[in-house]
């Protein structure tokens, strides 16, 4: 197994940022009318001004409401993002993350009919679905994530259906987000694969 850099990037840097700033004012935010989180929630599909505030589209990802929510999620960014970012530029990266973004966010409203959720998750599932179909469809393995890795990833997502989810957590979990999110990391990587001038 090829050892992993974890330091953080320009990229990396920016997002922990921006969601520690978002989760310390994330409190104040029910008093301001324009409070920094409140602007990043997914847009009401029935509110015109929200839907032209276009990155409410994927805001939601900067959104935590505990501290430990965003850490857990931050570890396993920092993990599957510097797998993928040995293998793919940040240029090919970008448009992955905000596919995955706005499938993961929009079936989350859809199906809850609530813009109240955020989170890196959705994305890390999409991230690790993108992995999987890449390993799975190319003729050797390109990033390598352990087998337990995936293992463990489903088992999760299967946990967040049941109660045990609000036991572990203490807070609702965002399975629609979560679902889709794979789903759609896995379809953009069987995709860019079938496309893929150099296939490996």
């Amino acid at each position: 197994m090829k050892h992993i850099d974890y330091k953080l990037s320009g990229v990396n840097i920016f997002a922990v940022v921006l969601s520690f700033c978002a989760l310390l004012v994330f409190p104040f935010s029910s008093e301001l009318l324009f409070s920094f989180p409140d602007m990043m929630r997914f847009p009401q599909l029935d509110d015109h001004w929200q839907l032209l505030q276009f990155w409410r589209m994927v805001s939601p990802i900067f959104l935590h409401f505990t501290f430990s929510h965003l850490i857990l999620n931050l570890i396993l960014w920092l993990y599957v993002f510097n797998v993928l970012s040995h293998q793919k530029s940040l240029i090919e990266l970008i448009p992955l993350v905000l596919v995955v973004s706005f499938i993961s966010n929009f079936s989350q409203y859809i199906v809850y009919n609530t813009s109240n959720f955020g989170g890196f998750s959705g994305v890390i599932y999409g991230l690790f679905g993108f992995c999987a179909a890449i390993d799975l469809t190319s003729r050797r393995l390109i990033y390598n994530i352990p087998w337990f890795a995936y293992v463990l990833t489903l088992i999760w997502l299967l946990i967040g259906f049941t109660p045990f989810s609000s036991f572990f957590l203490g807070e609702n979990v965002s399975n629609a987000s979560h679902m889709t999110g794979l789903v759609s990391g896995f379809l953009f990587g069987i995709f860019s694969y079938v496309f893929a001038e150099d296939k490996c």
